[in-house]
């Protein structure tokens, strides 16, 4: 009879990335999505995080509430936005990643950053949890 060995419960989510079209909708989400994640996870405030989706700087209302999120999330709002682009739908409706289909795309890159201020992000949360480990 073979055993299997588990690794026990998946550790809950340190962070948890809310994307938001820039429209007045998702700013009305923002009290939801906190509210569900402290219900997933008491007394951690903060987890979520916030990237804008669909972005267009060309238009005034998307310059506006990204001024009022900024105002509102603070460093919670990824500083990079995923720009609106004729791209996604296609790779969508090809089944494929928008890397995928067209790797030269700035939207591309657009994924790419909001991906890499994560990453600083946790590897820093990551560097204080364990100096508050070795200081304790």
């Amino acid at each position: 009879m073979s055993h299997s060995r588990s690794s026990g419960p998946v550790p809950p989510a340190s962070q948890v990335i809310v994307p938001l079209v820039p429209d007045v909708q998702s700013i009305a989400s923002i009290a939801r999505a906190e509210e569900l994640s402290g219900m997933l996870e008491e007394g951690q405030s903060g987890r979520n995080l916030f990237v804008l989706n669909r972005f267009d700087e060309a238009r005034a209302l998307h310059r506006e509430i990204r001024t009022y999120l900024e105002k509102l999330l603070g460093d919670r709002l990824a500083p990079v936005a995923v720009r609106e682009s004729e791209y996604i739908p296609e790779a969508l409706s090809l089944g494929m990643t928008v890397l995928d289909h067209a790797p030269q795309a700035a939207v591309v890159r657009d994924f790419a950053e909001p991906a890499a201020w994560l990453e600083v992000r946790v590897l820093n949360a990551r560097q204080a949890s364990a100096e508050r480990v070795e200081i304790a």
